[in-house]
């Protein structure tokens, strides 16, 4: 089968397609015959050498790829009856293994992680669906999203942040978002009802527009801890990119903020969340984004296209065609 994947580390150039044999699902695995793979700045972790330690015990070539569409075509023991050979299917991947991830003909992973695609999504669309949705639905979750809490949603023009808009908005809240000037009608589409200029002194804009605090922040930027002052005593701040320094650890304490990250792997209910993002995609309630396709082969220039910024819609490999 062909991969896309590396064998040294460094910028997108290092990426080229091999041949490898076609794995094998074990317990607690399907396989699938990927049609699309998504490319996530969480690839550039592998390439450029950031996961080096994880996958140092791994022979090379190194796969890519979290987020996978397409047909099962074989079934490990022990999965039962809710995945079957010929089911169309969206899926989140584990790249750090010997396997490998989604930028590939063939892709092992768990079946706990594999959902039917939404009914009329393109494998293409579908396979946006899987790492970004659940991300953002642990998130909005976690800040505490739910009928008349007030939830900000920080990079809402992003994939994972576009989401999160939508899935607040679904949960009953009302989303205060930021912006900037050329991503606001988009934003605004996807149910902020007021949207904030991006950039420094987000907070204070946001306590302007929302005296007192809001109940919670979803941060899809990087953002940090300048935002913890826009959340009132007992709220929620809840990263996804980013990180936190000493001092915005102390503050949160001090004002019974809690702070809680998201990381996709670690997701006990992650086919409860998977089953529940479908639904929404079929209720129209998720809106699955798509900005370019590009063959396996050209995997390099959609990482550079996807490292140089402002991206609105998922770069998708697509392995297959939707006919064949």
């Amino acid at each position: 089968m062909k991969v896309v994947g590396l064998t040294e580390f460094g910028g997108p150039e290092v990426l080229r397609t091999f041949d490898l044999p076609t794995p094998t699902p074990e317990a607690g695995e399907v396989r699938i015959k990927v049609f699309a793979a998504t490319v996530n700045p969480a690839d550039f972790y592998l390439r450029d050498g950031r996961s080096a330690g994880a996958v140092a015990r791994f022979r090379p070539p190194f796969i890519p790829g979290v987020e996978a569409a397409g047909i099962i075509d074989a079934v490990g023991p022990g999965v039962g009856d809710r995945l079957q050979v010929g089911d169309r299917v969206t899926a989140h991947v584990m790249p750090l293994t010997q396997r490998g991830g989604a930028y590939a003909e063939e892709v092992v992973t768990l079946a706990k992680w594999t959902v039917k695609a939404p009914r009329g999504a393109s494998f293409v669309e579908a396979a946006t669906l899987p790492m970004n949705g659940m991300t953002a639905l642990d998130a909005v979750e976690k800040a505490g999203a739910r009928s008349g809490a007030v939830i900000a949603v920080v990079g809402a023009a992003g994939a994972v942040g576009g989401y999160a808009v939508q899935l607040a908005k679904a949960a009953g809240a009302r989303v205060i978002a930021d912006a900037a000037q050329r991503d606001r009608q988009l934003v605004r589409s996807l149910g902020a009802e007021m949207i904030l200029d991006r950039g420094p002194g987000l907070a204070d804009r946001l306590l302007e527009a929302h005296p007192g605090g809001v109940d919670g922040i979803v941060d899809a930027a990087g953002y940090g801890g300048a935002l913890l002052r826009g959340i009132h005593t007992g709220g929620s701040y809840v990263f996804v990119a980013g990180g936190l320094r000493d001092e915005d650890v102390r503050y949160a304490r001090e004002n019974s903020i809690e702070l809680q990250s998201v990381y996709v792997t670690n997701i006990p209910d992650s086919e409860r969340m998977l089953e529940q993002l479908r639904r929404k995609v079929e209720d129209n309630e998720l809106t699955l984004r798509v900005q370019r396709t590009f063959p396996p082969e050209e995997a390099a220039q959609a990482h550079a296209l996807l490292a140089a910024g402002g991206t609105r819609g998922r770069l998708v490999l697509e392995f297959r065609a939707e006919t064949e």
